[in-house]
């Protein structure tokens, strides 16, 4: 066989954003293994390293909670130091604004679309702690069903309230107060109803708004049939 390098290269992948291995042939035998580093977008990496976090949204405002909060947060972490993993200028730093300054979000947006090998990268880290917030059941509602929305309490929705209603007692045969799903405080006095109450309303609401980390697929698939419509 010639002696003439035959670069034949094996990568068995890993995953993304870890190593992948490659074997170069050179010949009589002779093998060397080495390391090929893959790379992923951080906000690609975020989906499967931490799936119960998502990125603020671009098209809040800076005197958005999400925004204000990341930002208090980064604030109070680098105000006294000489340094920050964003890059801003001390001004802006040890600004007493309570609002995020543009410079801090762009560099959000800009810094999330960079590629990092994993979870581990300072990069990754500084994006998940400033950038980012928690993930909640309407997320997966708008990821997985983007053509539902939650009911809104206006007149106009009573009907569709109403279904939505049937459907949670149809799945709550048992008519003794605390015997229900939700546990709703007047569950004993409204199951007989037609109209759903507002205490069913609140629960809606306030389970649409839930953390996905504190919640189950039980959970995302009650308020996805009890509580939203058809957009």
């Amino acid at each position: 066989m010639s002696s003439s390098l035959l670069a034949k290269v094996t990568l068995g992948a890993l995953g993304a954003g870890t190593a992948t291995t490659g074997v170069i042939y050179f010949g009589k035998g002779f093998l060397v293994s080495e390391h090929v580093k893959t790379t992923t977008s951080i906000r690609e990496l975020l989906k499967s390293v931490h799936p119960y976090k998502r990125l603020i949204s671009e098209s809040l405002k800076g005197d958005s909670t999400e925004w204000k909060a990341t930002w208090q947060t980064y604030r109070d972490k680098y105000k006294d130091k000489d340094s920050n993993p964003f890059s801003l200028v001390n001004e802006t730093v040890k600004s007493s604004d309570a609002n995020a300054p543009s410079e801090f979000m762009s560099q959000c947006s800009s810094i999330s679309k960079e590629h990092v090998v994993d979870g581990n990268d300072a990069k990754y880290q500084a994006v998940l702690n400033y950038c980012t917030r928690d993930a909640l059941i309407n997320d997966w509602i708008a990821e997985r069903n983007s053509n539902k929305a939650l009911l809104s309490e206006t007149s106009e929705e009573a009907g569709k309230w109403k279904e939505s209603w049937q459907k949670y007692k149809n799945a709550n045969t048992d008519k003794e107060q605390s015997k229900d799903k939700w546990n709703l405080s007047d569950w004993g006095s409204k199951h007989s109803d037609a109209d759903a109450p507002e205490s069913f309303k609140k629960e809606c609401k306030k389970r649409y708004e839930a953390k996905t980390e504190a919640s189950s697929e039980d959970d995302y698939l009650n308020v996805l049939n009890w509580c939203t419509k058809t957009v």
